[in-house]
């Protein structure tokens, strides 16, 4: 088991891993929507896009539930081999335990809907809509 898996399975973190050919697969897929140039979104493919400094978590998780849909599924997606898929109110709720400033960079995917969010590890979140 990957240190994130135990890390997530030990906080109480609930989920689905995706298996290594079908995280891979939805890596690429994810990966589309990130710019080549810099941090962030591809803007040709994400519109509506809106950034958020972490300053403290409360204010920042007030700003999730306001920018992220509250789907019942989001796959989050930490690397080639890494994808969960869970709810979007574990994410909305245990973000700051989730995702860390300085490791981490994470893109979380709503499965219905555009909804894109990207966790960067400055500790920046940015949220858009991808174009079909």
């Amino acid at each position: 088991m990957s240190y994130r898996k135990k890390e997530l399975h030990e906080s109480g973190i609930e989920g689905i891993w995706l298996n290594e050919e079908s995280a891979s697969e939805f890596y690429e897929y994810a990966l589309k929507f990130m710019s080549n140039e810099k941090w962030g979104f591809d803007r040709t493919k994400v519109t509506n896009i809106v950034e958020h400094k972490v300053d403290d978590e409360e204010t920042a998780k007030l700003w999730l539930v306001e920018n992220m849909e509250n789907t019942s599924l989001v796959y989050v997606v930490f690397g080639p081999k890494e994808v969960l898929g869970t709810g979007s109110k574990i994410i909305l709720e245990n973000w700051s335990d989730l995702f860390l400033p300085s490791r981490d960079d994470v893109l979380v995917l709503a499965q219905s809907g555009p909804k894109i969010a990207f966790y960067w590890h400055e500790d920046v979140w940015f949220v858009g809509e991808r174009k079909n």
